[in-house]
């Protein structure tokens, strides 16, 4: 393709804009109120561009370099781990992030392409109903393909702001298709501003004010919506809950002379609170050893939880006789006793209310694809603990201080498809362990926050966060933090928390409300399309 200097300038724009969309998103709403706006600009911009070159082959181009910009800024974080941890030379950290970087680009680029492919012609009906049918999709696509990355996607940045209040009927991707319909109108009163100017013209001022009404009525119904109580609390249920957060280094965690320390410093944060807190939740794997190796000061632990009428929840490492390893998590101190399960059974393991194994693992951090070729390419995908295989999507509820738990490990937090399969009406909390050390002083872990405060508002019940070094948290039913502890102090955060009863329609009906909604405009946009068509 001959690259002018007009549509060079056009991709550098491009670029900006894809950038300026991830100052919408967590730590930025520290730093600027209502920084979710910035994703209307980011979006309007991007359709503007498109607007401009209504080439499909070449539009791809527009719609690829945005995502370089928006995802370039938005996941570099991943590059921290890489380095850190990869022990690779640092033109291929920077070659293999750039790939990641370059591969989830594809995703708007595909967009730009298909708008235009389907719709070379600029009209309102392109925008406001074609464009957010075909971005749901391929933000489908982007959460499935691979077995997914639908981190960042656009409708996160709208967690402070009103169009949150559409999360408990339609979650996050509803707000993924308000966004695109809402930068699209955006854009198109842009659009006649800009021909009233530049070419002088008197302003269509009705279809001018039926966009604008329309904006602002997409803008300010959420704020009905927000009105509505899908849950109650039910404070006679409440429990005493204390979150450990040890801080240790993620360099230290696999090395072996370590081990014992960490054990130790867990410990004796949670001690103080051993016969006052209901339950005790320990991070992701923190316990970083195989279950078996630690089965003699697991079974004293919990005698002793047991003792004190406390019990505990922490992550650790399930490594059976034939090799498979599991992401796991258990619960302590409950009044069956502590038991290793048979590791040489051969039969799928099963899931209980007492143990937990992850299902969505994360590629490459946490099992390699395709990984006897793989593993002899880079030292990177040798990673601690980088094998773990898959447990079944659905699970039952952990339960401890008799409440039900949906629970969530790490990136799993970011699935809400998944974790609201694993919700049952008597879900009482979502638990989420993690450990973000991986990714240092960056912005993942607070974007990692900031997806599960959605899955509070989505789901309607109160998250609890624990990480190994923070942002460890406490989350009500609307999404909102109600407590937390400084990131990279060890500490304890100890709260009286109630759990919630009644049910969102996102908790009912998930994302086939979103594809009734894309029906919805598809049908609308085929009638459109066949008036038209008769009139001319």
């Amino acid at each position: 393709m001959k690259i002018s200097i007009s549509l060079l300038s056009k991709l550098s724009v491009a670029f900006i804009f894809g950038a300026l969309g991830v100052l919408a998103f967590a730590p930025f709403d520290q730093y600027l109120p209502y920084n979710g706006l910035l994703i209307f600009a980011s979006l309007a911009g991007l359709f503007f561009l498109i607007e401009t070159i209504p080439n499909a082959s070449k539009t791809k181009w527009i719609g690829f370099t945005w995502g370089l910009g928006f995802f370039g800024f938005g996941i570099n974080w991943v590059y921290v781990s890489v380095a850190g941890f990869g022990g690779m030379p640092y033109l291929a950290n920077l070659f293999i992030v750039g790939l990641l970087i370059a591969y989830l680009s594809l995703y708007p680029a595909l967009f730009s392409y298909l708008i235009n492919k389907l719709s070379p012609k600029n009209n309102q009906a392109k925008w406001i109903l074609l464009a957010p049918i075909i971005w749901g999709c391929v933000e489908f696509l982007r959460g499935w393909v691979l077995t997914g990355f639908p981190w960042l996607q656009i409708g996160y940045s709208q967690i402070n702001l009103p169009l949150r209040h559409l999360a408990p009927i339609f979650g996050v991707e509803g707000i993924n298709i308000a966004l695109v319909i809402l930068s699209a109108m955006l854009m198109l009163l842009w659009r006649i501003i800009w021909t009233c100017i530049s070419a002088k013209q008197s302003v269509a001022y009705k279809n001018f004010f039926i966009l604008l009404s329309g904006f602002l009525l997409l803008n300010l119904s959420p704020l009905f919506l927000g009105m509505i109580k899908w849950t109650n609390e039910v404070p006679e249920r409440a429990i005493e809950v204390t979150l450990i957060q040890p801080n240790i280094d993620q360099k230290l965690r696999w090395e072996g002379q370590e081990l014992a320390n960490i054990i130790d410093k867990t410990k004796q944060l949670s001690l103080p609170h051993i016969g006052r807190s209901d339950l005790i939740i320990w991070p992701e794997t923190a316990i970083p050893s195989i279950e078996s190796y630690q089965r003699y000061f697991l079974k004293e632990f919990d005698d002793f939880l047991r003792l004190n009428n406390t019990q505990l929840i922490t992550g650790l490492v399930d490594m059976r006789d034939n090799g498979t390893t599991y992401n796991a998590a258990i619960v302590l101190g409950t009044k069956t006793p502590y038991e290793l399960p048979d590791l040489s059974a051969t039969e799928a393991i099963i899931p209980t209310e007492q143990r937990y194994f992850k299902h969505h693992l994360v590629p490459f951090g946490e099992t390699v694809p395709l990984q006897d070729i793989m593993k002899h390419i880079a030292p990177l995908f040798n990673l601690p603990m980088s094998s773990f295989s898959q447990g079944p999507y659905i699970s039952p509820n952990l339960i401890a201080a008799n409440r039900n738990f949906a629970m969530a490990i790490c990136y799993e937090i970011i699935l809400g498809q998944q974790l609201r399969s694993n919700m049952t009406k008597d879900t009482d909390f979502i638990l989420t362990i993690s450990n973000d050390a991986w990714f240092g002083e960056s912005t993942g872990p607070w974007q990692h926050l900031e997806m599960a405060r959605m899955r509070a508002l989505e789901l309607g019940r109160p998250v609890l966060r624990s990480t190994n070094n923070g942002i460890t948290a406490i989350i009500d039913a609307n999404g909102n933090i109600t407590a937390k502890l400084e990131q990279f102090k060890e500490g304890t955060l100890t709260e009286n928390v109630s759990p919630t009863s009644g049910v969102t329609l996102f908790a009912q009906y998930g994302n086939y409300i979103n594809w009734l909604v894309k029906f919805f405009l598809l049908v609308i946009l085929l009638l459109i399309v066949k008036i038209y068509r008769k009139k001319n």
